[in-house]
């Protein structure tokens, strides 16, 4: 249901970022058809950033293949959330934990698509009753981001602005559909998220050497913050 609803995400941002720059329409379409992409959009759609560089951020915490986690921050190494919770929502797995192994299953688990799978769903449904998914709707919507520069200091109150300009719109050319309610436009204007056109949405690789260093320099940190400044 979440990913069904992250590619019509994924295609309005292609209308939103233009035509122009056709390998940059074919890097965006690309993720159509990318489990992870649709994946970060159902996280993002789920939140609520004052800023794009808000956004942003949240997107690079989300790409890293491998993270650390744990009571100090840094105690396990842990796969990336995205394809962990898609994958132990429907298949059993053989982990490695500290000093042994063991089966994952479904029952073991919760699965974290299902609150960000139902607020995407809930969005695009509001986003095909209003009638922003036919051929009007979506060139109402290209005009509207036609030239509009997306930084990381564009704010919500902007992006409010111009998906307030769009469901005006339709509404001024009578587009929506019959079971379109005055929440559906409010669904839209308010919780229609940053466009993700000019991010990159792929998973980041990330070695155990890394990781490893990371550790190593939080935990000196740690034991710096608790016992001062030491010489070894």
């Amino acid at each position: 249901m979440g990913e069904e609803a992250a590619k019509v995400l994924i295609i309005l941002d292609v209308v939103r970022g233009g035509w122009t720059e056709q390998a940059e329409v074919r890097r965006r379409l690309n993720y159509f058809s990318s489990h992870f992409a649709r994946g970060i959009y159902q996280r993002v759609t789920a939140t609520n950033p004052g800023t794009f560089g808000e956004t942003n951020n949240y997107v690079q915490l989300l790409r890293p293949e491998m993270y650390l986690d744990g009571p100090n921050d840094a105690d396990w190494i842990f796969r990336n959330e995205i394809e962990t919770s898609r994958e132990l929502a429907v298949y059993v797995d053989y982990v490695k934990e500290e000093n042994h192994y063991a089966w994952v299953t479904p029952r073991d688990t919760y699965s974290s698509l299902h609150w960000p799978a139902t607020i995407t769903a809930d969005l695009v449904c509001a986003i095909s009753r209003i009638g922003l998914l036919t051929e009007a709707g979506l060139s109402i919507a290209s005009a509207e981001w036609n030239g509009v520069v997306v930084t990381n200091e564009m704010t919500f109150a902007e992006l409010f602005e111009i998906n307030s300009r769009v469901t005006g719109q339709i509404i001024d050319r009578g587009l929506y559909g019959k079971n379109a309610a005055q929440e559906d436009f409010q669904e839209v204007a308010e919780h229609w998220p940053f466009p993700l056109f000019s991010l990159d949405l792929s998973k980041l690789p990330v070695s155990h050497e890394e990781l490893e260093s990371a550790r190593s320099r939080a935990e000196e940190a740690f034991w710096r913050s608790e016992l001062g400044p030491f010489d070894f």
